[in-house]
C-alpha cells in the first residue's frame, strides 16, 4: 500500500492520492503505526492538512509520544499556524526533555514569528544536547540576526557551515547578512558557493541579480541602473524554460527595494524586473493549479474588493493609506476583504477586523483564497515590503489590480493596472515615471488616521539638549539608506550658516553597515568646510513613539531628507507644530513632505534647490519669532493631513467605473 501510495504521490496523481486517504481513514485500523507512518509521509510530500489528521488519529493511540507530537508540529507549521506549532513542540519538549530535534524546530517556528529571544533560548538547549547540530547554529544564527547582533549572527552561521559545508541554505543565509553590512563581494561569493552547491536554488541567483553595491560618492544613477539591468539580463537568459516554474516559487523573497533609495528614474529597471518576475510567477501558477471554469458567482450589489497587506500593525503603511481607507469606504456599495499577510495579532488587526466583511490572517495559500473569493478588485497599498503580498501582486487574480504609494516608485509589474498617488505629490508630466496608469488621487492621495499617542519629553541630559535655547536645534530623523551622499554637503553649509546650531540624527539601528558609513561621511563633509562635526552633530537612539513626539516638541525646526521625503515623520512634526524644511526633487518619492505641506496651504518651507534648501533652514535658525509663528500655524491647520475622506470617494469612483469596464 505504502509503495502505490508513495507512487501516486509522486507523480502528482491527487485523485488517487485522497482516494486511498479515504480508504484508510473509513478502515478503523487500531494501527498506529500505520497513522503515524502516513503522517510523517504526507508531510514530507507535501500535504500538511491530511498529515495533521493521520497523526491526531496516531495520538489517540500514544498522547505522549514525543516523535508523533513532533511530526505533528511540523505539519502545523507547514501550514502556517505557528503559535499552535509551538504549543505543540513545547509539548513533545515536555514528553522528552532530551529531544534536541523538537528544540530545534522549534527554534524554526518562532523565528517564523520573529520571537527571536524564545528561538535563541531554543538553538541553545538544541546546542547543548547536541554541540554539533549543524541546523541549530544556522537557526541559531536567524535568531541573533532577528535581534540585531550582527557579529554573533555571522559566528553561527559560519559553525553550521564548518559542521556541515554543503548546506546551499546556510551559504544563502550568511551571503544575506553579509549583503545587509555593505560587504557586497563577499555577499556575492557566499551566494556562488550555495549556487555551486545547489545549482537550480533559485533564489541565490535571484538575491544575486539583485543586490546592489554600495552606494559611493561619485555613484551616478545611470551606473547603478546599468547595473541592475545587466544583472536581470544575465538572470533571464541563464533562466532555462524548466527552471522559471522553481525562480517563480522564489519571488518576493527579495526585492529591489533598494532600488527606490537611489537617485534617479528607475522606471525601466523596474519594469525589466517586473516582466521577469511575471513570467516567472505565471510559469509557477500554471504548473501549480489547474486551468478550471471559475464558478459562477451569486448575483450581488457589491464590488467586491480585496486588500492585500502584510503592515496591519503601528506602522505608517496602515496609520497613513490603510485605516482611514477602511473606516469610511462604503460597505453597502463595496464588499471588503482583508489578506492580512502576516500572522502577527495586533491591536490594529483587531480594528481592522471590525472594519471588513471579511477577515484573512496566517493562511499558507493566500493564491487558493483569492481564487476562491473572485474579487473584482484587488487593492495593493504597497508593493515591495512583504514577501506574500509580492508574490500575489506578481499574478492575475482580478480583473483590476491597483497599487498605493506605500512604497512610492512604480511597481514595475505588468499584472498591477493603477498607482493611486496623490495630486499634490507628482509632477504633471509623473506618469511617464510609472509602468501603471497613474492615478491622482485628491491632496496627498491618503486618508490618515492619526495614532492617539500622548507625548512624554525624554531625558534631555541623555539627548545632549542643552538648555539654551538661543542655539537652533535642528532634527534629521530617517534611515540611513535615505541620506544619499550628494547631499551630505548641505549639513555643514546648514552648520556655517546658522550658527549658533546643533543637528540631532537619530541611530539607524537596524542596518548598523549603513549607519557606520553615514557618520564617517558626515566627518568628512564637516571636515571639506573647515568644521569639526563631532561639534556640529549628536546621534541618538531611536525612541518610542512618545517619547519621538516629545522630541519633535524639544526641538526647533525639522529637516527633511532630499533623496527620499520622509511622510510619516513630516505628518508628525507638522502635529507638534515643528517646522519642516523640505527640498522638494524631481519624483514622487522625494515630494512627500512637500504634499503635506501644500494639503495644509503653508508652502514657505518646500525648497526648489539645495542653495533655498539651506537659506530656509539659516532664516528659520536666526528668527525665534518666525518660528514661533509657524507653530501656531502649523498646529491649526495640522488637522487637514489627517482623515480627508474625499480621497476614499474618489477611490471608490475610480473602481466602480474600471471595473465595470473590465465585466
Amino acid at each position: 500500500m505504502f509503495a502505490t501510495f508513495l507512487q501516486y504521490i509522486r507523480s502528482g496523481n491527487h485523485a488517487s492520492v485522497i482516494k486511498i486517504l479515504d480508504e484508510i481513514g473509513n478502515s478503523h485500523t487500531d494501527s498506529a503505526e500505520v497513522y503515524a507512518n502516513l503522517g510523517s509521509l504526507l508531510n514530507e510530500q507535501g500535504y500538511p492538512d491530511k498529515a495533521e489528521a493521520f497523526c491526531r488519529k496516531a495520538l489517540e493511540f500514544k498522547p505522549e509520544s514525543p516523535e508523533l507530537l513532533c511530526t505533528l508540529a511540523d505539519t502545523l507549521h507547514d501550514q502556517g499556524r505557528p503559535e499552535e506549532a509551538i504549543a505543540t513542540y513545547r509539548q513533545a519538549i515536555a514528553c522528552s526533555p532530551f529531544n534536541f530535534h523538537a528544540f530545534n524546530n522549534l527554534s524554526v517556528s518562532l523565528n517564523g514569528v520573529g520571537r527571536y529571544k524564545e528561538a535563541l533560548q531554543a538553538c541553545t538547549q538544541a546546542l547543548q544536547l547536541a554541540p554539533r547540530l549543524a541546523e541549530a547554529y544556522a537557526n541559531q544564527g536567524i535568531a541573533l540576526k532577528g535581534l540585531g547582533r550582527i557579529p554573533d549572527a555571522e559566528v553561527a552561521y559560519r559553525n553550521a557551515i564548518v559542521l556541515k559545508p554543503d548546506t546551499a541554505a546556510t551559504w544563502s543565509s550568511l551571503g544575506s547578512l553579509l549583503a545587509g553590512q555593505g560587504r557586497h563581494d563577499e555577499a556575492v561569493a557566499a551566494y556562488r558557493q550555495a549556487l555551486a552547491l545547489k545549482p537550480d536554488l533559485q533564489e541565490c541567483r535571484l538575491k544575486c541579480a539583485l543586490l546592489l553595491p554600495p552606494l559611493q560618492p561619485d555613484t551616478v544613477p545611470e551606473q547603478t541602473d546599468q547595473t541592475v539591468m545587466q544583472a536581470l539580463a544575465e538572470l533571464e537568459q541563464g533562466t532555462k524554460p524548466e527552471d522559471w516554474p522553481a525562480l517563480g516559487a522564489c519571488i518576493g523573497v527579495v526585492q529591489p527595494f533598494a532600488l527606490a533609495y537611489r537617485l534617479g528614474d528607475h522606471t525601466a529597471a523596474l519594469k525589466y524586473y517586473g516582466a521577469i518576475a511575471c513570467k516567472a510567477r505565471a510559469a509557477w501558477f500554471a504548473e501549480r493549479f489547474q486551468p478550471v471554469q471559475a464558478p459562477n458567482r451569486p448575483a450581488h450589489n457589491r464590488i467586491r474588493l480585496v486588500i492585500v497587506s502584510g503592515q496591519i500593525s503601528n506602522h505608517s503603511v496602515w496609520n497613513v493609506l490603510l485605516h482611514g481607507l477602511l473606516k469610511h469606504i462604503d460597505r453597502d456599495r463595496f464588499e471588503t476583504i482583508l489578506y492580512n499577510t502576516t500572522p502577527y495579532v495586533t491591536a490594529e488587526a483587531a480594528t481592522a477586523m471590525a472594519l471588513m466583511d471579511q477577515y484573512h490572517h496566517g493562511l499558507t495559500n493566500w493564491v487558493q483564497q483569492a481564487l476562491h473569493d473572485q474579487p473584482d478588485c484587488i487593492f495593493y497599498p504597497e508593493i515591495a515590503m512583504d514577501v506574500t503580498t509580492v508574490q500575489l501582486a506578481t499574478l492575475r487574480l482580478a480583473p483590476l489590480q491597483i497599487a498605493g504609494w506605500g512604497h512610492p516608485i512604480t511597481s514595475g509589474l505588468p499584472t498591477i493596472d493603477l498607482y493611486c498617488s496623490g495630486e499634490l505629490l507628482e509632477r504633471p508630466d509623473a506618469d511617464v515615471d510609472y509602468s501603471e496608469r497613474l492615478v491622482r488621487l485628491p491632496g496627498v492621495g491618503a486618508c490618515s488616521v492619526l495614532p492617539p499617542v500622548a507625548a512624554v519629553l525624554p531625558d534631555p541630559e541623555s539627548l545632549d539638549i542643552p538648555a539654551d535655547r538661543s542655539i537652533t536645534r535642528f532634527l534629521i530623523c530617517q534611515q540611513a539608506a535615505k541620506f544619499d551622499p550628494s547631499f551630505d554637503s548641505l549639513y555643514p553649509r546648514i552648520a556655517l550658516s546658522a550658527l549658533p546650531c546643533r543637528l540631532w540624527f537619530v541611530r539607524d539601528s537596524k542596518a548598523s553597515w549603513d549607519e557606520a558609513r553615514l557618520e564617517e561621511r558626515f566627518q568628512d563633509a564637516f571636515a571639506a568646510y573647515g568644521l569639526n562635526a563631532a561639534t556640529y552633530i549628536r546621534i541618538i537612539d531611536w525612541l518610542s513613539g512618545e517619547q519621538f513626539l516629545g522630541l519633535l516638541d524639544s526641538m526647533d525646526v525639522y529637516l527633511d531628507t532630499p533623496a527620499f521625503s520622509g511622510y510619516t515623520t513630516a505628518w508628525q512634526a507638522l502635529h507638534r507644530g515643528l517646522p519642516v524644511v523640505t527640498l522638494e526633487g524631481r519624483f514622487m518619492r522625494q515630494r512627500l513632505a512637500a504634499g503635506l505641506l501644500r494639503q495644509i496651504g503653508m508652502t514657505a518651507t518646500i525648497a526648489t534647490n539645495r542653495d533655498d534648501y539651506v537659506l530656509l533652514a539659516a532664516a528659520l535658525a536666526s528668527d525665534p519669532q518666525l518660528r514661533a509663528t509657524l507653530r501656531d500655524g502649523l498646529k491649526k491647520a495640522a488637522g487637514y493631513t489627517d482623515e480627508n475622506s474625499d480621497v476614499v470617494h474618489a477611490f471608490e469612483s475610480l473602481i466602480q467605473n474600471r471595473v465595470k469596464r473590465c465585466l
